[in-house]
């Protein structure tokens, strides 16, 4: 079927038209053949407009099982006021000969995807593209907008809605040119939506998304990812500010190994949201927010919760796999980068940058450079010959900021170069990582060499952070190994599984048993998982969540043997689902709330925090005090120091708490950012003793908490 620059619409103006199927054949593949397919075929071009249908272009029979697989192909047109503009389900495309799977024969240039004020409210719109189980659509310089003002238009509505989907948002280019001329570029844009772009994956597979050269404007959420593993976003535009209290240029929880880069955030003018650049949630596994830029934003970057995974302990190195910040621009700022406290072992990559490669950021924030209420201590790198690079003492909390030897080149990395490598790529990257490892189990061998010698922690810091520094570059290089992989529905599943081991964490391990899903080796997922259990300490693997994750993984390999969807679960299976959801068990709880989600079954609105809401918006507008107001304390009569330092067995806490002020809470870390030690202080004015002789030689850090405000700073101890 093809439409050339004509317009279908429902004979009856007033109501919708059931729109376009497109019939499949779940079992055949999608290549030409002598010049015809094997499934459904439908083409728009030349502005041909679909108007007013249920669903204009359905790539299946949704009374009829296995009929998935039609193909849409789609230049210069339109899809204006329809409850849903494309589906496409369940559906996996395979060369003729052999098992080697292919992306979706399915495209969008240049079109238009619009509901405004003509919309007929016979049906609720929720998203123009609706995605599920299928790898590859691509959207290339397509404009999403919808009006949330107008009837019949869901208030927590997507320009792109995709479950355990893989996709492609990207530009335009009309010319054959290479590069492209900057005029025969289109960019693709979303606009007015709770999300532009919005991605869950309930642990079933590893298909992932792309964003790139696209612009967000009027959103709640540009981009919102849930256990989306290997997400990319990069040479984005997002102006933030929704209908919500609080908007998001880019929102990814239980996102592992992503990639946010060279995107620029700002507010949109006027808006009455709190604005956040990217926000990362529980991603506990390596992660790289770099080289983007940040302006006139309430909070430019947020991490709560788990944000790294510590893999050692004590006085052994430290080395965690994590989230890192590095060559981002900040301008004009309330807050640059805040962690927020959300469960046991919060926070983000404890060392950013090195002794030899400074971290890379610029600052801006009227009131913090850096806020970290994670329950480490950061150490943080900078340019000492780069003012804009230095943080402000006084706009640190819970941070040790050293100047490095060195500056940050800032290179482009994504934004001039492929996601998908060709396979002499990745032998070129898999010899970087070779030479990263080598050169972290060198600096490990020194380390442990040194300690058995009597080092101590003041000495042991520069090491540390020069073997994080390494063992993060062999992340990193893996991550580009392992996104190229994933992105590519051709490449070895089993060579991505070696990558992932060679991240050794939790979440690469799910990610390994989501893959073995995938590939319907069901029995080898359940042993993978099963093995977890004795691979990693409880700190790294909660055994309560654990055992959760084991039921959902359970569940799925049913579903793979019986032939069934999460679509189809039966009313005890729901259950499950719904309750281990509700037992909130970490990463268990978030792929249960991406199954639920996913399947139409609920859906969570983000909210702020409510202090949160307040200290950024008060802040935003100028004023001296919260919506419940306490007043920001200013008085310089907080003060705190410990004494004698350096010591050997013990010492005085010095302190003065503001006026009206009669407790504070005291904490000593570990140059690792380990906690040794906690205790409250009581009493306006007063010293304290603490009792060190538990507490090994080395140096440490103090903060003092006091009614929203904070003191740090370091005291020795000595043998």
């Amino acid at each position: 079927m093809i439409l050339d620059g004509c317009t279908l619409q429902g004979s009856c103006g007033n109501e919708m038209w059931p729109g376009i199927e497109v019939w499949g054949d779940a079992q055949a593949h999608q290549q030409e053949e002598n010049g015809s397919y094997l499934q459904g075929y439908v083409e728009l071009k030349n502005g041909a407009t679909i108007e007013n249908a249920q669903c204009a272009i359905r790539l299946h029979n949704p009374l009829v099982s296995g009929t998935s697989g039609g193909i849409v192909h789609a230049s210069d047109a339109v899809f204006r006021n329809n409850a849903m503009a494309v589906e496409a389900v369940d559906y996996t495309n395979h060369f003729t000969m052999g098992q080697r799977e292919l992306d979706y024969n399915g495209w969008f240039h240049n079109c238009s995807f619009i509901v405004d004020a003509n919309y007929i409210p016979q049906s609720t719109f929720h998203s123009h593209a609706a995605l599920s189980d299928i790898r590859g659509i691509v959207f290339k310089g397509c404009s999403f907008s919808a009006n949330r003002s107008i009837d019949g238009v869901d208030q927590f509505c997507a320009g792109i809605a995709a479950y355990n989907a893989s996709f492609v948002v990207t530009d335009y280019c009309d010319s054959q040119m290479t590069p492209c001329p900057s005029g025969s570029l289109t960019r693709s844009s979303f606009n007015g939506f709770h999300r532009g772009v919005g991605a869950v994956n309930d642990g079933q597979s590893t298909r992932s998304f792309i964003v790139r050269d696209s612009d967000f404007s009027g959103n709640d959420i540009g981009v919102f990812a849930l256990n989306t593993p290997m997400a990319s976003t990069v040479g984005n535009t997002f102006a933030i500010g929704g209908l919500a209290d609080c908007s998001y240029g880019v929102y990814l929880e239980g996102v592992s190994l992503c990639r946010v880069e060279e995107n620029e955030f700002t507010k949109t003018p006027g808006t009455s949201s709190v604005t956040y650049g990217v926000a990362v949630k529980n991603s506990q596994a390596a992660s790289d927010i770099y080289l983007n830029q940040f302006s006139d934003l309430s909070c430019a970057n947020l991490a709560v919760g788990r944000n790294a995974i510590v893999t050692e302990y004590g006085r052994e190195p430290s080395i965690t796999t994590g989230l890192t910040y590095t060559c981002n621009t900040n301008e004009d700022n309330i807050v640059d980068f805040r962690v927020v406290d959300d469960g046991d072992l919060s926070g983000i990559q404890p060392i950013q940058g090195s002794t030899s490669i400074a971290a890379g950021n610029t600052f801006s924030g009227s009131s913090w450079h850096i806020h970290n209420d994670g329950d480490y201590t950061l150490s943080y790198y900078y340019n000492a010959s780069d003012p804009d690079q230095i943080p402000s003492s006084s706009k640190l909390y819970h941070v040790s900021a050293t100047a490095s030897s060195g500056g940050n080149r800032c290179m482009s990395h994504y934004g001039s170069s492929p996601m998908k490598l060709s396979p002499s790529g990745i032998d070129s990257l898999a010899s970087q990582w070779a030479e990263a490892r080598a050169a972290y189990e060198k600096l490990r061998q020194a380390y442990e060499t040194q300690v058995g010698d009597g080092m101590d922690d003041s000495e042991a810091e520069p090491l540390l952070a020069e073997m994080t520094e390494m063992a993060h570059r062999a992340t990193e290089v893996a991550g580009d190994i392992i996104r190229s992989l994933a992105n590519d529905p051709g490449s070895d599943a089993a060579e991505l599984r070696r990558w992932l081991a060679a991240l050794g964490c939790p979440e690469t391990d799910r990610i390994a048993v989501a893959s073995l899903l995938e590939q319907g080796d069901t029995d080898e997922a359940l042993s993978h998982a099963l093995a977890m259990d004795g691979k990693y300490g409880p700190k790294q693997l909660d055994p309560v969540e654990h055992k959760a994750y084991l039921r959902l993984v359970s569940l799925y390999a049913e579903l793979k043997q019986s032939g069934r969807n999460a679509f189809e679960l039966t009313d005890e299976e729901l259950a499950m689902v719904e309750k281990t959801f509700a037992e909130r068990n970490g990463q268990a709880s978030r792929l249960a709330q991406a199954l639920l989600e996913g399947t139409g079954r609920r859906q969570d609105l983000l909210l702020c925090p409510p202090d949160i809401i307040d200290e950024y918006r008060y802040q935003s507008e100028g004023t001296d005090s919260r919506s419940d107001g306490v007043k920001e304390d200013v008085s310089p009569q907080f003060s705190v120091s410990v004494i004698p330092s350096p010591t050997k067995d013990k010492a005085s806490i010095q302190y003065s708490l503001p006026d009206g002020t009669l407790h504070a809470s005291f904490a000593l870390y570990s140059m690792t950012g380990m906690r040794v030690m906690s205790l409250e202080l009581d009493g306006r004015q007063k010293s304290k003793s603490i009792d060190l002789n538990d507490i090994p030689a080395g140096v440490y850090t103090y903060v003092v908490h006091c009614d929203g405000l904070a003191k740090t700073g370091k005291m020795v101890v000595v043998e």
